[in-house]
């Protein structure tokens, strides 16, 4: 006599191992202001400066984005390929990842013709006057779209997907198991992988964590980095148009801390990091990125990981700070970056901090507000110009220059306590301080930053003039 069993039964004498993760994921990429005719109208004539909205202006664009994606294919020997009908893109790709050495990087560009919703223009006539005018409508075309197949060391293998076409939607496809294998070498937790999965892991509890912290948060930081990384067809102007018009809660309640430049005593990185430990709890809604480049040896000056380490060892017990959560929230970026990397920093994140006990220019500051950030700032130098009423001033007194540091103005600049960084990154958080002031976009557009700038070079032409040569 034999007794039926179902599918469940049978595999459960079988299940070595039982993790509940997510798979793969194919999430859409997009620009929402372009996504109807209105807003495409609006970008063209408003932002671009065009008399009329017309898919002929999106031409130009196709033809740049392809052409900076084969030039980054070039200098970066990256491989470009057709894919032909019926070829499984999968198959592909696992024989370039069989290849690649590097911790991260883009593995090949693929082609392919698809189907896509595109805007074209059609002829409209003026039913009064009988004079033709423009129309944006929706419609389909077939398009190339370019997969940019690449590994990150955080989330290991993902393609970015996008169009060729105005808007140039984009596709991000990502696989949670993959991320959970990547995690556990980082970690040096032992494991047996799968294909698309692992067999069998020395910890599946720390497994099951992993999985867990797979957040829409880390999802969103991987897009944006490889955005920094990868061509795309918005400009620098653009993406400030397009962001800085999103609503106020476009980082979901995150107050995204950051500060650019060279890793100095006069930058004040190592105090910075030690007020953000200082001023928040590790389960805020905060992170902190600092992007530096030059941190040469400074006697008595710590270096960048010798500043994280002092900055956990001082954090206030009750804030909940441990290595693992601060390499969470806090980021240090080294080495020189493109122009549209920075400006990609300014839109990531949302209230800029200069520590710095002394400025010249403070650009990183003017662009931070051309982005619609707020600033936290030492009130001495070239960031005040670009300060408005509702930004955060730390205050300070006249203190001697760092002893290892030769400060080209004078023997004194600007010190202030830990404690008033600590409170005005605390205030900075507050939502009232979120509300974009009257004039905004007057006083920070870029012909009145250029004309401030015009000010100070002429100003400062007539001093350099008398200097005598090197």
């Amino acid at each position: 006599m034999s007794v039926p069993c179902s599918v469940a039964e049978v595999l459960k004498e079988h299940v070595t191992l039982e993790v509940e993760g997510i798979d793969r994921m194919y999430l859409n990429v997009y620009v929402p202001q372009l996504q109807r005719e209105q807003g495409v109208a609006s970008f063209f004539r408003f932002h671009r400066g065009h008399q009329f909205a017309s898919s002929v202006l999106m031409d130009p664009i196709s033809k740049a984005f392809v052409a900076a994606l084969e030039d980054f294919a070039k200098r970066e020997q990256v491989p470009v390929i057709q894919f032909r009908k019926g070829q499984r893109k999968d198959d592909i790709a696992s024989e370039y990842r069989k290849k690649f050495s590097k911790a991260e990087g883009v593995l090949f560009i693929g082609k392919a013709q698809e189907k896509m919703p595109v805007f074209r223009t059609e002829r409209r006539r003026n039913e009064t006057t009988g004079a033709t005018y423009p129309w944006l409508v929706r419609s389909t075309a077939m398009v190339n779209q370019f997969y940019i197949y690449c590994m990150d060391r955080d989330f290991g293998p993902f393609f970015l997907k996008f169009s060729s076409y105005f808007p140039y939607t984009a596709k991000l496809c990502i696989n949670g198991h993959e991320y959970a294998k990547q995690q556990l070498g980082k970690k040096h937790i032992k494991f047996e992988a799968l294909d698309n999965g692992v067999l069998s892991c020395e910890d599946p509890k720390r497994l099951q964590a992993i999985c867990d912290g797979l957040s829409a948060e880390k999802i969103d930081a991987l897009l944006r980095k490889w955005l920094r990384l990868v061509p795309h067809p918005y400009t620098d102007d653009d993406q400030i148009h397009l962001l800085t018009r999103r609503p106020a809660d476009r980082h979901q309640g995150w107050r995204r801390f950051y500060s650019i430049g060279r890793w100095e005593p006069r930058k004040g990185f190592d105090q910075l990091i030690r007020a953000f430990l200082g001023a928040f709890q590790a389960k805020d809604k905060v992170s902190l990125t600092i992007k530096y480049s030059g941190s040469g040896s400074w006697p008595g000056y710590p270096t960048p990981e010798q500043a994280l380490a002092e900055a956990l060892l001082h954090a206030p017990a009750g804030n909940g700070w441990t290595p693992q959560k601060m390499a969470e929230r806090v980021t240090l970026i080294d080495g020189r970056v493109t122009r549209s990397q920075i400006v990609g920093l300014h839109l990531e994140n949302n209230i800029y901090v200069s520590a710095s006990h002394g400025e010249a220019w403070g650009l990183p500051s003017c662009d931070a507000k051309l982005a619609g950030n707020r600033l936290v700032y030492v009130g001495f130098g070239g960031v005040c110009d670009f300060a408005a009423d509702e930004d955060i001033l730390v205050p300070h007194e006249l203190e001697p220059v760092h002893e290892s540091y030769r400060w080209e103005h004078g023997a004194r600049w600007a010190g202030y306590q830990l404690s008033d960084l600590v409170e005005g990154l605390q205030r900075a958080r507050l939502p009232e301080h979120f509300s974009r002031p009257p004039g905004f976009e007057e006083k920070f557009s870029m012909r009145a930053v250029g004309e401030k700038m015009r000010i100070l070079v002429d100003a400062a032409t007539p001093r350099i003039s008398t200097l005598p040569p090197e």
